[in-house]
């Protein structure tokens, strides 16, 4: 945290950390700005553009299940499985 912000590491790949609570959740809602610099990820999959929503998909619905097997997630078993998280 620099002046209430969370910062990254600019480490890159999967080390640079996630944000994790203590307790656990199974609805919320995430809002957030972003500042990125040139060619980075959010690691954030769900996309607004200009305020209008873009993306939409029901988690573990029979097609989202065949979309996430269908991508190199289906390499990581246990991606996107979790219905509760901190």
């Amino acid at each position: 945290m620099e002046n209430g912000c969370l910062i990254g590491q600019g480490l890159g790949g999967d080390i640079g950390g996630g944000i994790v609570s203590e307790n656990e959740y199974d609805n919320f809602i995430l809002k957030w700005d972003l500042k990125l610099g040139p060619n980075r990820n959010s690691g954030v999959i769900y996309h607004v553009l200009n305020g209008e929503k873009v993306v939409e998909f029901e988690p573990w619905s029979d097609d989202w299940n065949k979309r996430r097997n269908s991508g190199k997630w289906n390499e990581y078993l246990g991606y996107g499985r979790a219905k509760k998280g901190k």
